[in-house]
């Protein structure tokens, strides 16, 4: 499948295709703008497969819609074993267990700390994200 200008892939629509540099192994980019106002060099298997749909408004709309705005602020650190969210299981050498709570705010992980049960570091993670839900609230 040829993409050509003109075309729309979700929110992009391709402008014009960029000649490939001679020597470099590289896929295909096309520059896109998005409806949005946005404009940016998107691969073209990105646009095809649908991976890339907009330049990031149509998540944060999605969000906003769900009434989950600030799920594109806040995350939960995802290698969890335990089953809750934000909450890691930490064996210690002496064979201690512990449970750690973590958040990513943005692109910084944030250690809340760690606890004796996994309920209870759920339940710092849920408090702490609460906090910052309310810090966010009000500087929006």
């Amino acid at each position: 499948m040829n993409t050509q200008p003109g075309d729309t892939f979700g929110r992009w629509t391709v402008i014009e295709i960029q000649p490939k540099i001679k020597g470099e192994p590289r896929t295909a980019l096309v520059k896109c703008s998005c409806e949005a106002g946005t404009y940016k060099s998107v691969r073209v298997g990105s646009l095809q497969r649908g991976a890339s749909r907009s330049c990031g408004c149509l998540q944060k709309e999605v969000a906003r819609k769900s009434g989950e705005w600030w799920a594109t602020q806040l995350a939960p650190v995802v290698d969890n074993s335990t089953g809750y969210s934000g909450v890691t299981e930490r064996v210690y050498m002496s064979g201690n267990v512990a449970y750690m709570a973590r958040i990513m705010v943005g692109r910084k992980r944030i250690q809340i700390g760690t606890f004796p049960t996994p309920e209870a570091a759920h339940r710092a993670y849920m408090d702490y994200k609460a906090s910052r839900l309310e810090e966010l609230v009000k500087s929006e």
